[in-house]
């Protein structure tokens, strides 16, 4: 947790102590009050480092959760014979979010006393030597407050005279040289399509990225928005693997897996058995490409007799394969023949949810003739994917795969992962499975 975070967490709970003081309710309930109208607003990101800093504007936002929170309380106090009248509970729910409003002014008058200090800064840099990127180094240095301390442009052709020091393409090794922890991206010589593809090989990169927005004189701010003196900023949510949520996501690829081989068993045996029985064999292993371009050895039940290795790393498509038999096709279309995956799950190979690892050959075949294709990789392989979800497997286009399994990447949640399961789930039921 940062220091931020833990500054603010710290001003909420001195609120509701406030609060209950003031209409006190039963402890037990206002515990559970505390723990939970926490809990939402870290789900809501408003724990996260702020560049402008108002208690007024986060005041509608904590007003809702806090009376969720009561509510939610209040019926598990209920649960437990810990009893609080409704009406006390709300009240208490709101005195705490006007609370809030105070003892939160007060923590961000002393954020911004530290930042103005220099105390507590971030050295940035900003991507675009030109007009907006020279009003926004202006005015970081002319109003510290906002704790971003400009050391520096990256720019391929600059347009001002400010120290340049490097190209956009160097802009990693210009963080490390610098120790720059934020970037705040202007607009720079370099198109908009290499600058994506530059910025996504940020993700596993302890940083902040900003953007200003094109046409942002007409940018309608909404509450994710910061703004440096005027002009509108927008902080790009880390993905998953800039995310403290990707210790949920591996948690539940260790605790779902490890129940399902041990309730699936029989399942599995039969699979193991008549995988046998048709083909020879049991496991078939074949070498995929994971996450960071690492090799690995994916398992299947074996639903064909194999072909030579140079044969089966660089067939593409195996449905009209004359060596596929009954009982194979039938384990191919229900997808029972993925089952062995829950053990490369578990060993953290792959991933429930995440872009389909592909073949080493074709691999490297898509990345050349596939712009981004290789940003598929900064995420964990998975069982089933977004692209699969929306039949994009098989003989389907892999220029559809790469967009969706991107998006996919750049849109991560937990619940986009549940959701995916769920339709994987009806898919298989449906036996739609390749």
């Amino acid at each position: 947790m940062s220091g931020f975070a833990a500054e603010i967490i710290a001003a909420d709970v001195i609120a509701l102590v406030i609060a209950w003081t003031i209409a006190p309710i039963n402890p037990t309930v206002a515990v559970l009050m505390g723990a939970i109208g926490i809990l939402l607003i870290a789900l809501g990101g408003l724990y996260r480092w702020r560049l402008t800093l108002s208690a007024l504007d986060a005041l509608p936002g904590l007003l809702g959760r806090m009376v969720v929170a009561g509510a939610l309380a209040q019926t598990a106090g209920d649960l437990v014979h810990e009893k609080s009248g409704v009406l006390n509970v709300v009240g208490t729910a709101v005195l705490w979010a006007i609370a809030i409003a105070l003892t939160r002014s007060l923590a961000y008058a002393h954020i911004r006393r530290r930042r103005s200090s220099l105390r507590t800064f971030h050295p940035t840099l900003i991507v675009g030597a030109g007009v907006i990127g020279a009003r926004i180094s202006a005015a970081l240095r002319e109003h510290p407050e906002y704790g971003l301390h400009p050391i520096g442009f990256v720019d391929d052709d600059p347009l001002i005279g400010e120290p340049v020091l490097g190209s956009v393409a160097d802009l990693a090794d210009v963080m490390t040289h610098t120790g720059a922890r934020d970037v705040v991206v202007a607009f720079s010589s370099l198109r908009d399509s290499l600058l994506v593809d530059i910025l996504r090989s940020f993700d596993r990169l302890d940083c902040e990225i900003y953007l200003v927005p094109r046409m942002f004189e007409l940018y309608q701010p909404t509450s994710g928005t910061d703004h440096v003196w005027g002009i509108p900023v927008i902080r790009l949510p880390r993905t998953a693997f800039r995310s403290n949520m990707r210790i949920v996501k591996r948690g539940m690829d260790i605790v779902i897996p490890a129940i399902a081989l041990v309730a699936l068993a029989p399942v599995l045996a039969l699979c193991a058995l008549v995988a046998r029985y048709e083909t020879g064999g049991v496991i078939f292993r074949q070498e995929r490409v994971g996450a960071g371009g690492r090799p690995f050895n994916l398992l299947k039940f074996q639903s064909l007799r194999p072909a030579g290795e140079d044969e089966s790393a660089q067939l593409w498509s195996l449905s009209e394969d004359r060596r596929l038999g009954p009982i194979g096709r039938f384990l191919r279309r229900t997808s029972l023949d993925e089952l062995p995956q829950l053990w490369n799950i578990l060993r953290g190979d792959m991933s429930f949810v995440g872009p389909r690892p592909e073949r080493p050959y074709f691999a490297g075949q898509f990345a050349g003739d596939f712009p981004r294709y290789t940003a598929r990789t900064r995420m964990i392989v998975g069982l089933t994917g977004w692209a699969q979800v929306h039949n994009l497997r098989g003989d389907t286009s892999i220029e559809d795969r790469v967009a969706f399994d991107n998006h996919y990447i750049e849109h991560w949640s937990l619940w986009v992962d549940v959701k995916i399961m769920l339709r994987t789930v009806t898919s298989v039921l449906r036996a739609k499975g390749g």
